[in-house]
């Protein structure tokens, strides 16, 4: 099903959109400094860029901007708090 967007809706779908993707990156960072102040060897380094690598991964699937996927992506967003 096709669904329109009013100038308004879109509006306010990219605000909620950013708001969410910028509360996902700012929360990410504090657990990559928490991460990285524990790194004392080769192998804890290689563990931080896999899971930074999985967690590219998963924001890009994520954060679809195409109207077609907003309803989800938006259901997804506050399921897993990022919106509310």
């Amino acid at each position: 099903m096709y669904e329109r967007w009013s100038k308004s809706e879109k509006a306010a779908a990219r605000w909620a959109f950013e708001k969410a993707n910028q509360r996902e990156h700012a929360a990410l960072t504090r657990q990559v400094q928490k991460r990285a102040k524990k790194i004392s060897n080769p192998q804890d380094l290689w563990q931080l860029r896999n899971f930074l690598n999985k967690k590219l991964k998963e924001m890009n699937s994520k954060y679809d901007y195409r109207y077609s996927m907003l309803t989800f992506v938006f259901a997804r967003l506050l399921k897993e708090g990022w919106l509310e």
